[in-house]
C-alpha cells in the first residue's frame, strides 16, 4: 500500500505547532513534561471521541451541531438519576447516557430523511430542542464536586498508570484513554471494514449512486446519527467525570471547534 504524503497544509500545520512548542517550552520549561502531555490528552479525550462521530457524519455528506447538546443532555441527565437514585454504578451511567445519545440521533436522523431537509439546519433547530427540553423537564441547577456522584469522581481520577513527577506529585494516563482508543478502532473498523462503512462512503458522494448500489439511505442515515449520539453519550459521562461537576450549559457552543478540528485534521 501506498503510502500518503503529506499535503501542504498538514505541513505548516505541523510546523506551527512544533514551533509553538518551542517557544512555549523556551517561556515555561514545565511544558515539556510528562505532566503536561498527560494532561493534554486527558483534556482532549472527550474531543477525540466526539471528533470520531463528526468524521463519520461528514463522510457521509452530512453535518451535525447538536452533539454538544447531546452529550451535555446525557450526562447532566445521568448526574441528576444517580444522585435522585442512589445508584452508584458506571456502567449503569453510560448506558443511561448512550441511550439517551442514541434515541436524540435516531430523531435527527428520521427528520433529515423524511422531511429531505440539510442535516445542518435540522441539528441546528434540534440543539435548541433538545437543550430546551432538558433545562424545562431535567433542570437547570448547577451540581458541583460535592454532590457529585461518588463513582463519577472516581473515575475521573482513576489513571491506567502513574507515575512521579518532578515535584513529587502522582501522575499517569488517565483512565480516558481506554475508551477513546475503543472507539477509534471501531470507527476505523467500520468505515474500512464493513459493508455499513462503504455506504456511508457512498451516500457522502452521492445519494443516488448510493441507491443504485443497493445501499439504503434510511438505514445509513439511521446508522450515522445514532453512532454521533451514542459517542455523545459517552463524551456527556467523561466529562462530567473530568471535571467532577456539571453545568446545563457545558459544552454548548464547543461544537464548531471539534467540527474544525475534523476537517483541518482530514484534508487530503
Amino acid at each position: 500500500m501506498k503510502r500518503k504524503n503529506f499535503t501542504l497544509t498538514e505541513k505548516y500545520l505541523a510546523a506551527i505547532i512544533v514551533l509553538y512548542c518551542i517557544v512555549v517550552g523556551i517561556i515555561n520549561p514545565a511544558f515539556l513534561s510528562f505532566e503536561t502531555l498527560f494532561d493534554m490528552f486527558r483534556a482532549s479525550s472527550g474531543t477525540m471521541i466526539l471528533g470520531m462521530g463528526v468524521l463519520v457524519m461528514l463522510i457521509s455528506g452530512g453535518i451535525d451541531v447538536s452533539f454538544t447538546a447531546i452529550a451535555i443532555f446525557g450526562g447532566y441527565t445521568v448526574t441528576r438519576i444517580l444522585i435522585s437514585t442512589g445508584i452508584d454504578n458506571l456502567f449503569v451511567a453510560f448506558v443511561i447516557s448512550c441511550g439517551i445519545g442514541v434515541v436524540l440521533g435516531l430523531i435527527n436522523a428520521l427528520i433529515v430523511h423524511f422531511f429531505k431537509l440539510q442535516t445542518l439546519i435540522v441539528t441546528l433547530g434540534t440543539s435548541a430542542v433538545f437543550y430546551g427540553i432538558m433545562t424545562t423537564f431535567i433542570g437547570t441547577q448547577n451540581i458541583g464536586a460535592t454532590s457529585m456522584p461518588k463513582v463519577l469522581t472516581q473515575f475521573g481520577e482513576a489513571y491506567l498508570f502513574q507515575m512521579t513527577g518532578k515535584d513529587h506529585t502522582p501522575v499517569g494516563i488517565s483512565m480516558f484513554v481506554i475508551p477513546v482508543i475503543l472507539i477509534m478502532f471501531i470507527t476505523w473498523f467500520i468505515l474500512y471494514r464493513t459493508m455499513i462503512g462503504r455506504g456511508v462512503f457512498a451516500l457522502g458522494n452521492s445519494e443516488e449512486s448510493a441507491i443504485r448500489a443497493g445501499f439504503r439511505p434510511l438505514l445509513i442515515r439511521l446508522f450515522v446519527f445514532s453512532f454521533i449520539g451514542f459517542l455523545s453519550g459517552v463524551m456527556g459521562i467523561i466529562y462530567v467525570a473530568q471535571v467532577n461537576a456539571v453545568n446545563p450549559i457545558s459544552l454548548v457552543g464547543s461544537e464548531l471547534t471539534i467540527i474544525a478540528a475534523v476537517v483541518i485534521g482530514g484534508q487530503n
